[in-house]
């Protein structure tokens, strides 16, 4: 909801990144023990359902999505990728990119696309740096706390 605080956010629009280096898919998406997070029907074939409901949650923000950028290292992720954007609507799979390849190719993709290769806060292991993520909470806090101040002031 942030994001729509930002008029210029409301006119141009965000960009999704999903960012699958590193990570195995089928490590994350098989049927596990517990009865954890499945995207296998009952059969064991590719839940195609599930996978669409999955790729309507980031359309249900109220910010209006005009770009997808999904990046991988995997081949199983780009198989699994190509098989939901089948499933995709027509506007979604128009907006849709997936750059696959290593680390650095991955930046370079985003690049081309007019996004700074420090876009995403994962260095070259894998480890994700959140201090800027912390800071930003930290911002939103104070914002908060700002307002009920002088919401407060008001009455």
């Amino acid at each position: 909801m942030c994001i729509l605080e930002d008029e210029v956010n409301q006119c141009k629009g965000v960009v999704a990144i999903g960012y699958e280096l590193f990570r195995v898919p089928l490590e994350r998406l098989g049927i596990s023990e517990d009865g954890d997070f499945e995207m296998y029907d009952a059969e064991g074939g590719f839940d195609r359902e599930l996978a669409r409901e999955i790729i309507r949650i980031p359309l249900s923000v109220p910010a209006r999505p005009v770009g997808y950028h999904l990046c991988t290292d995997s081949h199983q992720w780009v198989g699994i990728l190509e098989m939901v954007m089948v499933t995709l609507c027509k506007f979604v799979r128009l907006r849709m990119k997936i750059h696959h390849g290593s680390e650095q190719e991955c930046s370079y993709g985003l690049m081309t696309s007019g996004m700074p290769a420090d876009c995403i806060p994962v260095d070259s292991t894998g480890s994700m740096d959140l201090s800027n993520h912390f800071d930003w909470i930290q911002y939103r806090a104070q914002l908060e706390e700002e307002r009920r101040s002088s919401a407060k002031s008001m009455k």
